[in-house]
């Protein structure tokens, strides 16, 4: 069952990607399917309980792309930087076969509603921290959508607590953003608007403080569990980062590297 520190970030069904063949003592590849259908319906009563979106990373047919994509997501799990990790906090993920999504041609993601209905696909270039972002931004905010979101978000506190992040007195610039951190699901549709639109780099910094404070809490930071389905990670200790760095990434002391486990 899925815990509630794993709320709006999971990659489920890695397994599958570097998975080329079936192998005795193994599950059969109908169990197989079985289990991929029971993590997409996870991922489903997630995102409709949560009303978070859902992305549906298609799974490449082939060992070598599959393992390729393997390797990309981890990267961007575990190095990815502020922009990444909105994504990630912004949605449900989910790998899948293309069989059970269908994915147009040339898609590598789909953009679910909280329903689990299809909103839209995209070419999203996982091979790069930049094509992912890129590709991510417009699946999630295309055609109008971040906006919506933003219109959709029923807390009033929310805005307004946005709006205070550049207030003057330090005391109600904390308050705004305690609450924001505490509110993260929903608020992020409007954090992502409220960075885009700020030309003030603190409001900025503000606002990846907030992001990164919520993606490491649901990462696993200070030995927290997460642990996305079908996925084993090993913490390594490397030593306190430098706190001046601003480079917004997961500590190395978190920093948590994936090993796909073979069922």
């Amino acid at each position: 069952m899925l815990k509630p520190t794993a709320l709006g970030i999971l990659i489920l069904g890695m397994p599958t990607l570097l998975r080329s063949e079936e192998v005795p003592g193994r599950p059969s590849k109908a169990d197989e399917k079985e289990k991929l259908a029971a993590w997409h319906r996870e991922a489903l009563a997630l995102m409709k309980a949560k009303g978070l979106c859902g992305v549906a990373i298609v799974v490449p047919p082939d060992a070598p792309h599959r393992k390729q994509l393997a390797g990309f997501l981890e990267t961007l799990v575990t190095r990815g930087g502020p922009q990444v990790q909105e994504a990630l906090l912004e949605a449900v993920y989910v790998c899948l076969p293309a069989e059970l999504i269908q994915p147009g041609k040339g898609e590598t993601a789909i953009l679910l509603d909280p329903e689990g209905k299809r909103v839209a696909g995209g070419a999203v270039g996982f091979s790069s921290e930049e094509g992912s972002v890129n590709g991510m931004d417009t699946l999630l905010h295309g055609e109008g959508r971040l906006e919506a979101q933003v219109r959709a978000i029923q807390d009033p506190k929310i805005a307004v607590a946005s709006e205070r992040l550049g207030d003057n007195r330090l005391e109600d610039r904390e308050e705004a953003q305690a609450y924001l951190e505490s509110h993260l699901d929903q608020a992020m549709p409007a954090l992502v608007k409220a960075r885009r639109e700020s030309k003030d780099p603190e409001i900025q910094a503000r606002i990846e403080q907030i992001v990164l404070a919520g993606f490491l809490a649901k990462a696993g930071h200070e030995r927290q569990t997460w642990l996305p389905f079908g996925v084993r990670w090993q913490e390594e200790e490397l030593g306190d980062p430098c706190p001046a760095c601003g480079m917004g990434k997961v500590s190395p002391r978190s920093r948590r590297f994936l090993s796909f486990l073979a069922l």
